[in-house]
């Protein structure tokens, strides 16, 4: 049976308390997506926190609503090179509304994706019409 060398435990600890807090926590005046309704992702800025959230105010000038802080995500645009087909992520649909949605096809720069709520697809969008969740 081998033995774990103390180091090679510390180091593993390390490594994971590291990655655990790579994500910032989520403050007033960032940029984020926070979930509208069952299916739609809508860009925001943390206006300040509420009950069990945060205040989000959103691009489109509505009213500011407080969303429990599950359902409201830091605005992160994915790295070209790091998308591929098949990865799951949100797409912006229209304005500053975004949906779950699946890559199904990558042209050079241009994505297509199937909107996972109504199969409908989507052609030519650029990485940064992309969101990771």
């Amino acid at each position: 049976m081998k033995k774990i060398s103390t180091i090679g435990l510390l180091m593993a600890s390390m490594f994971i308390l590291v990655a655990a807090g790579c994500q910032k926590e989520l403050a007033v005046n960032d940029s984020v997506l926070a979930l509208w309704n069952a299916t739609s992702w809508w860009e925001g800025t943390i206006g300040a926190t509420c009950d069990g959230g945060f205040s989000v105010k959103w691009a489109d000038g509505s009213t500011p609503t407080c969303i429990v802080k599950a359902n409201v995500l830091a605005k992160r645009v994915p790295e070209a090179g790091s998308v591929k087909v098949g990865d799951v992520l949100l797409a912006k649909w229209t304005g500053s509304a975004f949906y779950d949605a699946k890559v199904t096809k990558i042209d050079g720069a241009a994505y297509t994706v199937e909107y996972t709520s109504d199969k409908s697809t989507k052609d030519a969008l650029a990485v940064t019409d992309l969101r990771l969740k």
